[in-house]
């Protein structure tokens, strides 16, 4: 793996202090156990080992969440949306709670630690935004173990992505410990090369693992494609990548985020918000004579059917079409593929042709009958 990095011209150097040695902790990275999967690589190590099934089958079981069955405690999540959609303010939401401990939407468990929130862009905002929080919860975030970059981050950069675990480290000693979490916001803001080319995504894919480690949750905000508003746009090694993607819309009154991919585990059910207007601060700004007020807004949790668009009563084959999805996925939670489910609608004549039953599924979805995520499986929304 190493070779690998250096023939992106990564020197033996570079890949020493990247993958072997910290400021903090010692020898192993943020000085976890030798044995730990960010310390496979150290010096004079084998990258590559085996374990027998047998002992994998002995070791205990776990489920490890960083949002209970929401968010996993390790690997990579996408939430994606349009531009203005509500993505920041739901990411946010999530990281203050996760610092401070507090369950998210009042009712799930968060795996409590420091949090690094890497900003691309909307600076300015942050601190209105992290104002309003703390003041609408009623907790402080003076003293939690949240950090929040200056600039943004050129991750598929390899000088500013040393920097970046420089900047890090040097974190993780005044904290004590390394973050649970790491959100970068946005993708496009934080990659120097294009989106669109596989190589480029993969470089930033691979080292945002080599500078965060495998131990940690990575929530990357992203934006929906230009044609297709329902997957993240660029390359599909990202899509391939996460291990959960959420799609987050906006509405007349609130936001909502609905699952379309989690791996391992089953979707969970539609999450809103409804947002409120926070007074953070009154007074009178220096060189002005007049008394003015600044405020941002905060997120309300609601149950996803007040904010969910009024659906009209399907009829004819739109209806048929929407029971043969139930009955090929009776659960409704694997979901069919596109092209399989419009096969059957054309197999039983619901469409003359297979291409039309392809276009209506899309449409349906587009209307908010249906979810098809970026490997184009479909599933119902609202049952």
């Amino acid at each position: 793996m190493t070779g690998v990095w250096a023939d992106d011209g990564w020197t033996e150097g570079d890949i020493d202090r990247v993958l072997t040695k910290s400021v903090y902790g010692g020898n192993t990275l943020y000085g976890q156990g030798e044995h730990h999967p960010n310390n496979l690589f150290k010096k004079g190590d084998p990258a590559f080992g085996l374990i027998s099934v047998g002992d994998l089958l002995s070791r205990e079981w776990s489920e490890e969440w960083l949002v209970d069955r929401v968010i996993p405690l390790r690997g990579w999540t996408g939430v994606i949306g349009l531009w203005k959609n509500g993505k920041t303010f739901i990411t946010l939401d999530m990281a203050c709670h996760i610092a401070l401990g507090l369950p998210w939407r009042g009712m799930m468990h968060v795996e409590q630690g420091p949090v690094l929130y890497v900003a691309g862009e909307g600076h300015v905002g942050l601190k209105k935004r992290f104002a309003a929080w703390q003041k609408f919860h009623g907790h402080r975030l003076d003293a939690a173990p949240i950090a929040v970059s200056k600039v943004a981050a050129t991750f598929d950069d390899r000088a500013s992505a040393l920097e970046v675990k420089a900047a890090l480290d040097a974190q993780a000693e005044a904290w004590g410990r390394p973050p649970v979490a790491v959100f970068i916001d946005t993708l496009a803001r934080n990659m120097g090369g294009d989106e669109n080319k596989t190589a480029d995504m993969n470089q930033f894919i691979r080292n945002v693992d080599s500078v965060l480690g495998l131990n940690v949750a990575k929530i990357i905000v992203h934006h929906v494609g230009h044609g297709d508003k329902s997957r993240g746009r660029g390359a599909s090694s990202l899509p391939g990548a996460l291990d959960a993607e959420y799609l987050i819309s906006k509405y007349e009154n609130g936001f909502d985020m609905k699952c379309t991919n989690i791996k391992e585990s089953q979707h969970p059910a539609a999450m809103a918000w409804q947002w409120r207007e926070v007074e953070v601060w009154r007074g009178v700004p220096k060189g002005r004579t007049e008394e003015t007020s600044i405020t941002s807004l905060a997120l309300m949790p609601v149950d996803a059917s007040m904010i969910a668009p009024a659906l009209k009563e399907l009829s004819g084959p739109r209806a048929q079409l929407m029971d043969l999805l139930k009955e090929l996925d009776p659960f409704q939670h694997d979901g069919v593929p596109l092209d399989d489910l419009a096969d059957v609608a054309a197999k039983r004549k619901l469409y003359t042709r297979k291409r039309k039953a392809a276009e209506t599924i899309k449409d349906l979805a587009d209307k908010g009958y249906l979810t098809v995520d970026s490997a184009g499986i479909v599933r119902v929304t609202f049952s």
